[in-house]
Protein backbone atom coordinates (compact mmCIF):
# COMPACT_ATOMS: atom_id res chain seq x y z
CA UNK A 1 0.00 0.00 0.00
CA UNK A 2 3.04 2.54 0.72
CA UNK A 3 4.58 1.86 -2.68
CA UNK A 4 0.57 2.77 -4.76
CA UNK A 5 0.25 5.87 -2.30
CA UNK A 6 2.02 8.23 -5.04
CA UNK A 7 -0.03 6.90 -7.19
CA UNK A 8 -3.60 7.72 -6.06
CA UNK A 9 -4.38 10.89 -7.93
CA UNK A 10 -3.91 8.46 -11.20
CA UNK A 11 -6.48 5.91 -9.65
CA UNK A 12 -8.82 8.87 -8.86
CA UNK A 13 -8.64 10.12 -12.16
CA UNK A 14 -9.58 7.06 -14.00
CA UNK A 15 -12.51 6.53 -11.88
CA UNK A 16 -13.94 9.65 -12.31
CA UNK A 17 -16.07 8.90 -15.32
CA UNK A 18 -17.02 5.10 -13.09
CA UNK A 19 -18.02 7.47 -9.61
CA UNK A 20 -19.63 10.80 -11.18
CA UNK A 21 -22.91 9.63 -11.76
CA UNK A 22 -25.34 8.27 -9.00
CA UNK A 23 -26.95 5.22 -10.92
CA UNK A 24 -24.11 3.90 -13.02
CA UNK A 25 -25.11 0.85 -15.52
CA UNK A 26 -25.74 -1.89 -12.84
CA UNK A 27 -23.54 -5.11 -13.83
CA UNK A 28 -20.68 -3.50 -15.95
CA UNK A 29 -19.47 -0.25 -13.94
CA UNK A 30 -16.54 -0.47 -11.86
CA UNK A 31 -17.68 1.55 -8.98
CA UNK A 32 -18.41 -1.08 -6.67
CA UNK A 33 -14.78 -1.86 -7.25
CA UNK A 34 -13.37 1.87 -7.02
CA UNK A 35 -14.82 2.23 -4.01
CA UNK A 36 -13.82 -0.63 -2.14
CA UNK A 37 -10.50 0.57 -3.18
CA UNK A 38 -10.88 3.88 -2.17
CA UNK A 39 -12.21 2.64 1.17
CA UNK A 40 -8.48 0.69 1.54
CA UNK A 41 -6.96 3.55 1.24
CA UNK A 42 -9.57 5.38 3.96
CA UNK A 43 -8.40 2.40 6.78
CA UNK A 44 -4.84 3.17 5.35
CA UNK A 45 -4.81 6.19 6.25
CA UNK A 46 -6.88 5.35 9.64
CA UNK A 47 -4.15 2.89 10.49
CA UNK A 48 -1.25 4.62 9.53
CA UNK A 49 -2.32 8.03 11.96
CA UNK A 50 -4.14 6.35 14.78
CA UNK A 51 -1.88 6.37 17.82
CA UNK A 52 -0.61 2.70 18.85
CA UNK A 53 -0.40 1.53 22.39
CA UNK A 54 3.12 -0.03 23.63
CA UNK A 55 4.28 -3.00 25.71
CA UNK A 56 3.99 -0.73 28.49
CA UNK A 57 0.22 0.14 27.48
CA UNK A 58 1.52 3.85 27.38
CA UNK A 59 0.47 5.66 23.98
CA UNK A 60 3.27 6.10 21.44
CA UNK A 61 4.35 9.65 20.54
CA UNK A 62 5.42 9.08 17.18
CA UNK A 63 1.71 8.05 15.92
CA UNK A 64 2.47 7.85 12.25
CA UNK A 65 4.11 4.15 11.84
CA UNK A 66 3.33 0.89 10.46
CA UNK A 67 4.25 -1.85 13.61
CA UNK A 68 5.11 -4.67 12.50
CA UNK A 69 6.89 -7.97 14.68
CA UNK A 70 10.26 -8.60 14.07
CA UNK A 71 12.80 -10.60 16.19
CA UNK A 72 14.56 -7.98 17.61
CA UNK A 73 11.24 -6.03 18.90
CA UNK A 74 9.07 -3.87 17.12
CA UNK A 75 9.83 -2.80 13.44
CA UNK A 76 8.95 0.73 12.85
CA UNK A 77 8.30 2.33 9.30
CA UNK A 78 7.28 5.79 9.32
CA UNK A 79 5.92 7.42 6.50
CA UNK A 80 7.72 9.54 4.01
CA UNK A 81 6.43 13.43 3.42
CA UNK A 82 5.41 12.61 0.25
CA UNK A 83 3.19 9.80 0.95
CA UNK A 84 1.90 12.04 3.99
CA UNK A 85 1.29 15.02 1.67
CA UNK A 86 -0.47 12.27 -0.68
CA UNK A 87 -2.65 11.02 2.59
CA UNK A 88 -3.84 14.56 3.85
CA UNK A 89 -4.98 15.29 0.13
CA UNK A 90 -6.79 11.81 -0.33
CA UNK A 91 -9.23 13.74 1.45
CA UNK A 92 -10.05 16.75 -0.67
CA UNK A 93 -9.99 14.65 -3.80
CA UNK A 94 -12.20 11.96 -1.99
CA UNK A 95 -14.40 14.02 -0.92
CA UNK A 96 -16.60 14.89 -4.08
CA UNK A 97 -17.45 10.70 -4.35
CA UNK A 98 -17.77 10.28 -0.80
CA UNK A 99 -20.83 13.35 -1.39
CA UNK A 100 -22.00 10.86 -4.06
CA UNK A 101 -22.05 7.63 -2.11
CA UNK A 102 -23.91 9.76 0.51
CA UNK A 103 -26.97 11.32 -1.47
CA UNK A 104 -27.24 8.46 -2.99
CA UNK A 105 -27.43 6.13 0.23
CA UNK A 106 -29.90 8.68 1.51
CA UNK A 107 -32.52 8.43 -1.59
CA UNK A 108 -32.61 4.23 -0.35
CA UNK A 109 -35.94 4.51 0.98
CA UNK A 110 -37.01 7.42 -1.39
CA UNK A 111 -36.71 5.44 -4.87
CA UNK A 112 -37.02 1.57 -3.54
CA UNK A 113 -34.03 0.58 -5.14
CA UNK A 114 -35.58 1.66 -8.24
CA UNK A 115 -36.77 -1.54 -9.52
CA UNK A 116 -35.24 -5.10 -8.52
CA UNK A 117 -33.33 -6.06 -5.84
CA UNK A 118 -30.48 -7.91 -7.62
CA UNK A 119 -26.74 -8.55 -6.52
CA UNK A 120 -25.16 -5.87 -8.30
CA UNK A 121 -27.24 -3.30 -6.52
CA UNK A 122 -26.85 -4.90 -3.17
CA UNK A 123 -22.64 -4.79 -3.97
CA UNK A 124 -22.95 -1.08 -5.22
CA UNK A 125 -24.89 0.29 -2.16
CA UNK A 126 -22.71 -1.86 0.45
CA UNK A 127 -19.58 -0.44 -1.22
CA UNK A 128 -20.73 2.93 -0.85
CA UNK A 129 -21.36 1.97 2.37
CA UNK A 130 -18.37 0.84 3.21
CA UNK A 131 -16.51 3.81 1.74
CA UNK A 132 -18.89 6.05 3.39
CA UNK A 133 -18.31 4.84 6.72
CA UNK A 134 -13.90 4.18 6.08
CA UNK A 135 -13.93 7.66 5.19
CA UNK A 136 -15.22 9.12 8.35
CA UNK A 137 -13.17 6.88 10.19
CA UNK A 138 -9.97 8.08 8.84
CA UNK A 139 -11.08 11.73 8.77
CA UNK A 140 -11.09 15.05 11.69
CA UNK A 141 -13.78 17.49 11.05
CA UNK A 142 -13.56 20.56 9.12
CA UNK A 143 -12.02 23.07 11.63
CA UNK A 144 -13.69 26.64 10.98
CA UNK A 145 -11.65 30.30 11.61
CA UNK A 146 -9.28 32.25 10.04
CA UNK A 147 -6.79 32.00 7.08
CA UNK A 148 -3.77 31.40 10.09
CA UNK A 149 -5.35 29.13 11.90
CA UNK A 150 -6.56 26.59 9.36
CA UNK A 151 -3.14 27.08 7.60
CA UNK A 152 -2.05 25.39 11.19
CA UNK A 153 -4.54 22.89 11.33
CA UNK A 154 -3.54 21.87 7.62
CA UNK A 155 0.10 21.88 8.38
CA UNK A 156 -0.85 19.73 11.67
CA UNK A 157 -2.74 17.27 9.34
CA UNK A 158 0.02 17.40 6.88
CA UNK A 159 2.32 16.20 9.72
CA UNK A 160 0.50 12.74 10.54
CA UNK A 161 -0.72 12.38 6.66
CA UNK A 162 -4.96 12.27 8.27
CA UNK A 163 -7.28 14.74 6.13
CA UNK A 164 -10.40 16.69 7.09
CA UNK A 165 -13.97 16.43 6.16
CA UNK A 166 -16.88 18.21 5.23
CA UNK A 167 -19.44 15.59 5.42
CA UNK A 168 -22.35 16.42 7.70
CA UNK A 169 -22.76 14.50 10.53
CA UNK A 170 -26.55 14.75 10.77
CA UNK A 171 -27.01 13.95 6.67
CA UNK A 172 -24.85 10.93 7.54
CA UNK A 173 -26.98 9.48 10.52
CA UNK A 174 -30.15 10.44 7.56
CA UNK A 175 -28.56 8.31 5.24
CA UNK A 176 -27.88 5.05 8.00
CA UNK A 177 -31.38 5.56 8.47
CA UNK A 178 -32.48 5.26 4.92
CA UNK A 179 -30.45 2.10 4.59
CA UNK A 180 -32.23 0.61 7.81
CA UNK A 181 -35.68 1.45 6.61
CA UNK A 182 -35.26 0.34 3.35
CA UNK A 183 -36.28 -2.82 1.88
CA UNK A 184 -32.85 -3.52 0.31
CA UNK A 185 -31.20 -3.49 4.17
CA UNK A 186 -34.01 -5.94 4.87
CA UNK A 187 -33.95 -8.55 2.17
CA UNK A 188 -30.19 -8.53 2.87
CA UNK A 189 -31.12 -9.66 6.34
CA UNK A 190 -33.37 -12.09 5.50
CA UNK A 191 -31.10 -13.67 3.28
CA UNK A 192 -28.39 -13.97 5.69
CA UNK A 193 -30.54 -14.68 8.91
CA UNK A 194 -32.37 -17.80 6.93
CA UNK A 195 -28.77 -19.50 8.26
CA UNK A 196 -28.34 -18.13 11.31
CA UNK A 197 -29.87 -21.36 12.95
CA UNK A 198 -28.11 -24.44 10.29
CA UNK A 199 -25.27 -26.18 10.72
CA UNK A 200 -22.94 -26.53 7.87
CA UNK A 201 -24.14 -30.16 6.54
CA UNK A 202 -27.69 -29.07 6.75
CA UNK A 203 -29.71 -29.31 3.62
CA UNK A 204 -30.07 -25.44 3.05
CA UNK A 205 -26.36 -25.10 2.75
CA UNK A 206 -26.50 -27.76 0.07
CA UNK A 207 -29.63 -26.13 -1.91
CA UNK A 208 -28.67 -23.94 -5.15
CA UNK A 209 -28.81 -20.31 -4.27
CA UNK A 210 -27.50 -17.22 -6.09
CA UNK A 211 -24.09 -17.31 -4.52
CA UNK A 212 -23.43 -13.39 -5.62
CA UNK A 213 -26.39 -11.97 -4.06
CA UNK A 214 -25.53 -13.65 -0.32
CA UNK A 215 -21.96 -12.47 -0.33
CA UNK A 216 -23.10 -9.14 -1.24
CA UNK A 217 -25.74 -9.45 1.16
CA UNK A 218 -23.64 -10.20 3.87
CA UNK A 219 -21.22 -7.55 3.07
CA UNK A 220 -23.70 -5.11 3.03
CA UNK A 221 -25.11 -6.40 6.99
CA UNK A 222 -21.15 -5.96 7.69
CA UNK A 223 -21.03 -2.81 5.80
CA UNK A 224 -24.22 -1.04 7.33
CA UNK A 225 -22.69 -2.26 11.12
CA UNK A 226 -19.56 -0.77 10.26
CA UNK A 227 -21.06 2.59 9.45
CA UNK A 228 -22.89 2.57 12.61
CA UNK A 229 -20.06 2.49 14.89
CA UNK A 230 -17.98 5.13 12.80
CA UNK A 231 -20.49 7.67 13.10
CA UNK A 232 -20.73 6.60 17.19
CA UNK A 233 -16.36 7.02 17.42
CA UNK A 234 -16.94 10.44 15.50
CA UNK A 235 -17.48 11.51 19.23
CA UNK A 236 -20.09 14.30 17.22
CA UNK A 237 -23.28 11.86 18.01
CA UNK A 238 -25.29 13.60 20.46
CA UNK A 239 -28.61 11.63 19.78
CA UNK A 240 -28.08 7.68 18.85
CA UNK A 241 -31.49 6.73 18.21
CA UNK A 242 -30.18 5.07 15.24
CA UNK A 243 -28.81 2.47 17.41
CA UNK A 244 -31.61 1.53 18.82
CA UNK A 245 -33.89 1.18 15.29
CA UNK A 246 -30.64 -1.10 13.90
CA UNK A 247 -31.04 -3.09 17.19
CA UNK A 248 -34.49 -3.41 16.63
CA UNK A 249 -34.38 -4.12 13.17
CA UNK A 250 -31.83 -6.68 13.28
CA UNK A 251 -33.80 -8.24 17.02
CA UNK A 252 -36.97 -8.50 14.52
CA UNK A 253 -35.30 -10.59 11.76
CA UNK A 254 -33.62 -12.61 14.08
CA UNK A 255 -36.80 -13.78 15.82
CA UNK A 256 -38.76 -13.89 12.29
CA UNK A 257 -36.23 -16.30 10.69
CA UNK A 258 -35.66 -18.18 14.01
CA UNK A 259 -39.06 -19.36 14.17
CA UNK A 260 -39.90 -19.94 10.63
CA UNK A 261 -36.11 -21.57 9.33
CA UNK A 262 -37.54 -25.31 8.88
CA UNK A 263 -34.94 -28.00 7.19
CA UNK A 264 -36.54 -31.01 5.15
CA UNK A 265 -34.56 -34.40 6.56
CA UNK A 266 -33.60 -35.58 3.17
CA UNK A 267 -30.40 -34.83 2.12
CA UNK A 268 -28.87 -33.23 -1.19
CA UNK A 269 -26.68 -36.05 -2.85
CA UNK A 270 -24.66 -33.58 -4.74
CA UNK A 271 -22.13 -31.34 -2.31
CA UNK A 272 -21.98 -27.90 -3.48
CA UNK A 273 -18.46 -26.94 -4.61
CA UNK A 274 -18.23 -23.63 -3.26
CA UNK A 275 -19.73 -24.58 0.59
CA UNK A 276 -16.66 -23.38 1.79
CA UNK A 277 -16.74 -19.61 0.74
CA UNK A 278 -20.38 -19.71 1.27
CA UNK A 279 -20.15 -20.96 4.70
CA UNK A 280 -17.29 -18.63 5.56
CA UNK A 281 -18.67 -15.06 4.28
CA UNK A 282 -21.58 -16.44 6.24
CA UNK A 283 -20.15 -16.59 9.34
CA UNK A 284 -18.47 -13.58 9.20
CA UNK A 285 -21.48 -11.83 8.49
CA UNK A 286 -23.48 -13.79 11.61
CA UNK A 287 -20.66 -12.76 14.17
CA UNK A 288 -20.93 -9.22 13.08
CA UNK A 289 -24.36 -9.49 13.83
CA UNK A 290 -23.65 -10.88 17.26
CA UNK A 291 -21.24 -8.37 17.76
CA UNK A 292 -23.39 -5.43 17.38
CA UNK A 293 -26.29 -6.83 19.32
CA UNK A 294 -23.38 -7.17 22.15
CA UNK A 295 -21.96 -3.41 21.89
CA UNK A 296 -25.36 -2.02 21.32
CA UNK A 297 -26.43 -3.48 24.56
CA UNK A 298 -23.47 -0.93 26.04
CA UNK A 299 -24.73 2.18 24.30
CA UNK A 300 -28.13 1.64 24.98
CA UNK A 301 -29.20 2.07 29.13
CA UNK A 302 -32.93 0.03 30.23
CA UNK A 303 -32.95 -2.16 27.10
CA UNK A 304 -33.65 -5.60 28.03
CA UNK A 305 -33.78 -8.48 25.40
CA UNK A 306 -36.83 -10.92 26.22
CA UNK A 307 -36.22 -14.39 26.98
CA UNK A 308 -37.01 -15.23 23.92
CA UNK A 309 -34.23 -13.39 21.90
CA UNK A 310 -32.01 -14.27 24.30
CA UNK A 311 -32.52 -17.65 23.42
CA UNK A 312 -32.34 -17.79 19.84
CA UNK A 313 -29.05 -15.47 20.33
CA UNK A 314 -27.75 -18.18 22.52
CA UNK A 315 -28.66 -21.15 19.53
CA UNK A 316 -26.91 -18.77 17.29
CA UNK A 317 -24.20 -18.57 19.06
CA UNK A 318 -23.51 -22.25 19.60
CA UNK A 319 -24.30 -23.44 15.75
CA UNK A 320 -21.81 -19.88 14.50
CA UNK A 321 -18.95 -21.34 16.82
CA UNK A 322 -19.71 -25.23 15.22
CA UNK A 323 -19.07 -23.76 11.63
CA UNK A 324 -16.14 -21.74 12.02
CA UNK A 325 -12.61 -22.83 10.54
CA UNK A 326 -8.99 -22.42 10.92
CA UNK A 327 -8.23 -18.87 9.97
CA UNK A 328 -11.85 -17.80 11.73
CA UNK A 329 -10.60 -18.05 15.08
CA UNK A 330 -11.35 -14.09 15.55
CA UNK A 331 -14.65 -14.35 14.91
CA UNK A 332 -14.24 -17.17 17.80
CA UNK A 333 -13.40 -14.73 20.49
CA UNK A 334 -15.97 -12.44 19.71
CA UNK A 335 -18.58 -14.60 20.11
CA UNK A 336 -17.03 -16.12 23.71
CA UNK A 337 -16.70 -11.86 24.53
CA UNK A 338 -19.69 -11.13 24.60
CA UNK A 339 -20.32 -10.84 27.49
CA UNK A 340 -23.03 -8.30 28.43
CA UNK A 341 -25.95 -10.72 27.09
CA UNK A 342 -24.88 -14.02 28.65
CA UNK A 343 -25.34 -15.96 26.18
CA UNK A 344 -22.72 -18.47 27.19
CA UNK A 345 -21.67 -19.16 30.54
CA UNK A 346 -19.04 -17.53 32.10
CA UNK A 347 -16.80 -20.97 33.16
CA UNK A 348 -17.50 -21.96 29.35
CA UNK A 349 -16.09 -18.93 27.90
CA UNK A 350 -12.94 -19.51 30.34
CA UNK A 351 -12.11 -22.42 28.87
CA UNK A 352 -12.75 -22.43 25.50
CA UNK A 353 -10.96 -18.80 25.03
CA UNK A 354 -7.87 -20.77 26.57
CA UNK A 355 -7.70 -23.51 24.28
CA UNK A 356 -8.53 -20.06 21.36
CA UNK A 357 -5.96 -18.41 21.82
CA UNK A 358 -3.08 -18.88 24.71
CA UNK A 359 -2.74 -22.61 25.57
CA UNK A 360 0.15 -22.86 22.97
CA UNK A 361 2.36 -20.80 20.88
CA UNK A 362 0.61 -22.33 17.61
CA UNK A 363 -2.46 -21.26 19.13
CA UNK A 364 -1.08 -17.37 20.00
CA UNK A 365 0.37 -17.50 16.43
CA UNK A 366 -2.83 -18.61 14.50
CA UNK A 367 -4.94 -16.19 16.46
CA UNK A 368 -2.87 -12.98 15.78
CA UNK A 369 -3.21 -13.97 12.37
CA UNK A 370 -6.73 -14.63 12.45
CA UNK A 371 -7.03 -11.01 13.58
CA UNK A 372 -4.63 -9.53 10.61
CA UNK A 373 -7.09 -11.12 8.46
CA UNK A 374 -10.70 -10.55 9.74
CA UNK A 375 -10.08 -8.20 12.79
CA UNK A 376 -9.74 -4.33 13.54
CA UNK A 377 -7.27 -2.50 11.71
CA UNK A 378 -6.07 -0.97 15.26
CA UNK A 379 -6.69 -3.86 17.83
CA UNK A 380 -5.48 -4.56 21.33
CA UNK A 381 -2.00 -6.09 20.36
CA UNK A 382 -0.73 -2.57 18.36
CA UNK A 383 -1.27 -4.80 15.00
CA UNK A 384 -2.25 -2.53 11.93
CA UNK A 385 -4.52 -4.91 10.35
CA UNK A 386 -4.33 -6.48 7.00
CA UNK A 387 -1.34 -4.07 6.29
CA UNK A 388 0.54 -6.26 8.36
CA UNK A 389 -0.12 -10.12 7.06
CA UNK A 390 2.74 -12.35 6.03
CA UNK A 391 0.56 -14.75 4.20
CA UNK A 392 -3.01 -15.04 2.89
CA UNK A 393 -3.23 -18.48 3.46
CA UNK A 394 -5.87 -19.07 6.74
CA UNK A 395 -3.37 -21.19 8.81
CA UNK A 396 -0.09 -19.04 9.80
CA UNK A 397 3.43 -20.33 9.67
CA UNK A 398 4.56 -22.10 12.47
CA UNK A 399 7.77 -24.41 13.39
CA UNK A 400 7.74 -28.25 13.59
CA UNK A 401 7.82 -27.94 16.84
CA UNK A 402 4.76 -25.68 17.56
CA UNK A 403 2.88 -28.18 15.34
CA UNK A 404 4.07 -31.35 17.89
CA UNK A 405 3.17 -28.78 20.67
CA UNK A 406 -0.08 -28.34 19.66
CA UNK A 407 -1.83 -31.06 17.40
CA UNK A 408 -5.42 -30.32 18.16
CA UNK A 409 -6.34 -26.84 17.78
CA UNK A 410 -9.95 -25.55 18.75
CA UNK A 411 -11.25 -24.45 15.02
CA UNK A 412 -12.58 -26.74 13.58
CA UNK A 413 -14.61 -27.35 16.63
CA UNK A 414 -17.97 -29.12 14.67
CA UNK A 415 -21.27 -29.26 15.67
CA UNK A 416 -20.55 -30.83 18.89
CA UNK A 417 -18.83 -28.15 20.44
CA UNK A 418 -21.29 -28.33 23.69
CA UNK A 419 -21.15 -31.69 24.27
CA UNK A 420 -17.65 -32.44 23.46
CA UNK A 421 -16.98 -30.67 27.02
CA UNK A 422 -19.01 -33.35 28.91
CA UNK A 423 -17.17 -35.84 27.55
CA UNK A 424 -13.69 -34.23 27.71
CA UNK A 425 -11.07 -34.73 30.49
CA UNK A 426 -9.75 -33.37 33.63
CA UNK A 427 -5.67 -33.02 33.45
CA UNK A 428 -4.05 -33.28 36.28
CA UNK A 429 -0.14 -33.70 35.33
CA UNK A 430 0.77 -30.30 36.18
CA UNK A 431 -1.07 -29.88 39.36
CA UNK A 432 1.52 -30.15 42.73
CA UNK A 433 -0.54 -30.10 45.97
CA UNK A 434 -3.78 -30.81 47.18
CA UNK A 435 -5.32 -27.29 46.83
CA UNK A 436 -4.91 -27.14 43.37
CA UNK A 437 -6.25 -30.62 42.76
CA UNK A 438 -9.68 -29.16 44.33
CA UNK A 439 -9.82 -25.98 43.23
CA UNK A 440 -9.41 -27.33 39.05
CA UNK A 441 -12.36 -30.02 40.40
CA UNK A 442 -14.35 -27.42 41.22
CA UNK A 443 -13.40 -25.75 38.03
CA UNK A 444 -14.46 -28.72 36.48
CA UNK A 445 -17.38 -29.31 37.92
CA UNK A 446 -18.89 -25.56 37.45
CA UNK A 447 -17.98 -26.08 33.53
CA UNK A 448 -19.79 -29.75 33.38
CA UNK A 449 -22.99 -28.09 35.43
CA UNK A 450 -22.99 -24.84 32.98
CA UNK A 451 -23.31 -26.94 30.33
CA UNK A 452 -25.98 -29.32 31.11
CA UNK A 453 -28.41 -26.12 32.07
CA UNK A 454 -27.26 -24.61 28.65
CA UNK A 455 -28.65 -27.72 26.89
CA UNK A 456 -31.68 -28.42 29.18
CA UNK A 457 -32.91 -24.74 28.57
CA UNK A 458 -32.18 -25.26 25.05
CA UNK A 459 -34.34 -28.54 25.25
CA UNK A 460 -37.42 -26.73 26.51
CA UNK A 461 -37.59 -24.28 24.48
CA UNK A 462 -40.77 -24.89 22.14
CA UNK A 463 -40.90 -22.23 19.91
CA UNK A 464 -37.84 -22.90 17.60
CA UNK A 465 -35.25 -25.82 16.61
CA UNK A 466 -32.31 -25.03 19.20
CA UNK A 467 -29.00 -26.01 18.79
CA UNK A 468 -29.84 -29.24 20.93
CA UNK A 469 -32.92 -30.43 19.31
CA UNK A 470 -30.89 -30.37 16.50
CA UNK A 471 -28.54 -33.40 17.59
CA UNK A 472 -29.46 -37.13 16.96
CA UNK A 473 -30.77 -38.10 20.65
CA UNK A 474 -27.93 -41.41 20.60
CA UNK A 475 -25.64 -38.64 20.17
CA UNK A 476 -26.32 -37.01 22.89
CA UNK A 477 -27.38 -39.94 25.22
CA UNK A 478 -23.28 -41.22 24.80
CA UNK A 479 -21.92 -37.51 25.81
CA UNK A 480 -24.42 -37.57 28.45
CA UNK A 481 -23.49 -40.80 29.99
CA UNK A 482 -19.80 -39.75 30.19
CA UNK A 483 -20.79 -37.57 32.90
CA UNK A 484 -21.08 -40.48 34.73
CA UNK A 485 -17.28 -41.72 34.13
CA UNK A 486 -16.30 -38.58 36.14
CA UNK A 487 -14.78 -39.01 39.19
CA UNK A 488 -16.88 -39.99 42.10
CA UNK A 489 -15.56 -36.81 44.42
CA UNK A 490 -16.38 -34.52 41.40
CA UNK A 491 -20.64 -35.74 41.22
CA UNK A 492 -21.60 -36.95 44.53
CA UNK A 493 -22.36 -33.13 45.34
CA UNK A 494 -25.79 -32.51 45.83
CA UNK A 495 -25.78 -29.84 42.84
CA UNK A 496 -25.76 -32.51 40.89
CA UNK A 497 -29.17 -33.50 42.08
Amino acid sequence: YALAIPHLPTFISLSVKSLSIQYPSVGTSCAAEYLSAFAIICECVRAATRKIVNHNNAPDSRRVTFSQEAKGGHLKVALTMEQKEVLCKAGMWLEPFAKIALNSIESLSADKQRGKIDAATIKLVAARTRFVASYISASTPTLLGDAAEEENVFLELLSEGRFERSLQIASCISALMSIINSTLFDHCLTVIMGYAYSFDDSDLFFKSCNECEEASACAMIKATFMFASALVESGECEDRSFIMRLRQIVIISLMKNGTIAQESSEMLQNRNTSLLARVAWLNSAHSAVLQFLQSSSELINGDELSPATIGRMKSMCFIVLSRLQPGEEVFAARILRLDNLSLIPVSIRSILFKELCSKSTRARKQYLHSILSHGDLLDGEGTRGPFQLESLRCAASCSPQDREEDLTPLLPMGKLCLLHILSSTINIDDIRNYDELAQRTNDAKRVILDALDTLLEMENDDQIVTYAKKIENGTKLYHLMNVALLGENLIRGIIFN
